[in-house]
């Protein structure tokens, strides 16, 4: 059965909208949670440049986010064109899902590594930034990295009801 109503009448479609959505949230928050720039997952700075020693941190934020947020819109048209049964009788979805909480736990792990001790300043010598400017900054950031954490969860809970959806459509398809 495929559908629309693979999605909202399983399980694994309402884990697969959740994870999208809190992507698309922290994707949101990575973009704009500066005050409308960038906050980095490596530096507390406002630039990052090419030689930044913690580029691989960035790369890891910047590409959890992308991959994971077109992995899963394939998934769902997965579900609604072939059906949630047809696509969790293979095995890249657990795999996909075990690489997502992985990614997304040592994504928001760097995010509030980063970001932990920063501390708000009280006064600003610069004319352009206050001291709220600044909370709110590391209060983002250290959302963005809470929220990484959380869809890496989601996607560990979703690599358990995947494992044992798959198993249960195998054992049916069984001789």
């Amino acid at each position: 059965m495929a559908g629309l109503s693979e999605l909202f009448t399983s399980v694994s479609g309402w884990l697969k909208l959740s994870e999208l959505v809190l992507i698309f949230i922290t994707l949101i928050i990575h973009r704009h949670g500066d005050n409308g720039h960038y906050l980095y997952f490596s530096t507390t700075g406002t630039k990052l440049g090419y030689d930044d020693p913690n580029i691989d941190a960035e790369n890891l934020g910047n590409g959890t986010l992308v991959a994971f947020l077109i992995i899963t819109i394939v998934l769902i048209i997965g579900y609604v064109i072939d059906g949630r049964e047809y696509i969790q009788q293979s095995i890249l979805e657990p795999i996909w899902n075990l690489l997502g909480a992985f990614m997304f736990m040592g994504s928001g792990s760097m995010a509030i590594i980063t970001w932990k001790d920063e501390q708000a300043l009280k006064t600003s010598s610069s004319t352009s930034l206050t001291e709220m400017e600044y909370h709110r900054n590391i209060s983002s950031a250290m959302a963005m990295g809470a929220m990484c954490i959380i869809i890496g969860l989601i996607y560990l809970i979703d690599l358990g009801v995947s494992w044992y959806n798959r198993g249960k459509i195998t054992q049916d398809d069984g001789p």
